[in-house]
């Protein structure tokens, strides 16, 4: 292995390191924006039911779990920025704080609580939910109360 390949091999690392650092953080927000779109009801298309030929999905709420799997990666991501040294504090904390969210995340996929749902879907599932109604009201539903 001659210099010019430890010199190209260096460079590769580096770049592979940013995106490791960096790419985490971004994918971390973007999943977190969505996360945070389907709480307040800005992106409600998810809650539809899709059909799959004779499979139909029921109502999911899988998608609520984002808001946590977003900030769960950005922890992690913080982690390694600790243990690097380019942010303070202890690499642990952010790991045990990032791990605890995706946890979170990962029971939602499977059993999110009806009780821990946005106000917004409560009450689209009262009138009527996927089979029904569209998960947007229309004028005259929301002047029935509808949200």
């Amino acid at each position: 292995m001659n210099e010019d390949d430890l010199v190209e091999n260096d460079v590769f690392m580096s770049v592979v390191t940013w995106l490791l650092q960096y790419g985490l953080v971004i994918i971390g927000a973007a999943i977190t924006l969505a996360g945070v779109l389907a709480w307040s009801g800005r992106w409600r298309s998810w809650a539809r039911q899709k059909t799959y030929g004779m499979l139909t999905r029921v109502p999911t709420r899988y998608t609520l779990g984002l808001a946590f799997l977003g900030p769960g990666i950005i922890f992690i991501s913080l982690g390694i920025f600790a243990d690097l040294g380019i942010i303070p504090g202890s690499d642990d904390v952010y790991d045990v704080i990032g791990a605890a969210l995706i946890f979170v995340s990962l029971i939602g996929v499977f059993w999110w609580p009806a009780a821990l749902t946005p106000r917004w879907y409560r009450d689209w599932l009262t009138w009527g939910g996927p089979q029904e109604t569209d998960p947007w009201p229309t004028d005259k539903e929301r002047a029935e109360g509808r949200r």
